[in-house]
């Protein structure tokens, strides 16, 4: 197996799950998901998943417990929220499409030197930063979300790719 197939396995993973929250709302009936709230960490609405398909219920029931699902802040797709919101949305397919880059740059991403990592931690922490400021200043911006996640999602990505290559590269002066 190639050093980087991790990071592609990783990449379809995330992917997978991706795709799960978009089919989600297109399997419902227009309109029967929506309003949803909530905190990450709880399952706040186990009544509301108990009749849907396998696949809906699964993502809704994934949704509840990473997501706060809050309606504002969510996609709606064929009249239904998804089961997580446009941060989690962006986040999930930037760190999908990071892991991909990272791979075909193994040589690169798997060891990148100081200046880099901390510019991929960098890149990581923006999320965090603009979630503060949204709070500190009341804002209410989802394409901010979207924007700001993009680069958190790849720089996440490379971090594990370069933490993947320190774990796979032989110690010096073996």
């Amino acid at each position: 197996m190639r050093a980087y197939a991790p990071l592609l396995i990783l990449a379809a993973i995330l992917a997978a799950f991706l795709a799960l929250d978009v089919a989600a709302p297109l399997l419902r009936a227009s309109g029967t998901v929506l309003g949803l709230d909530g905190s990450p960490g709880i399952i706040d609405h186990p009544d509301l998943w108990s009749g849907m398909d396998p696949l809906s219920k699964a993502a809704y029931w994934l949704g509840d417990f990473f997501c706060h699902q809050d309606e504002a802040r969510t996609l709606i797709l064929n009249g239904n929220e998804m089961p997580i919101c446009i941060r989690d949305v962006a986040l999930m397919a930037s760190v999908a499409a990071g892991l991909v880059i990272a791979a075909r740059f193994w040589d690169l991403a798997s060891c990148m030197d100081r200046r880099m990592v901390v510019v991929c931690a960098v890149l990581v922490l923006l999320t965090p930063m603009e979630w503060a400021i949204e709070g500190a200043v009341d804002l209410d911006s989802p394409a901010l979300r979207v924007i700001v996640s993009v680069p958190t999602g790849i720089g996440g990505a490379f971090l594990v790719a370069r933490l993947l290559g320190m774990e796979l590269r032989p110690a010096e002066g073996m």
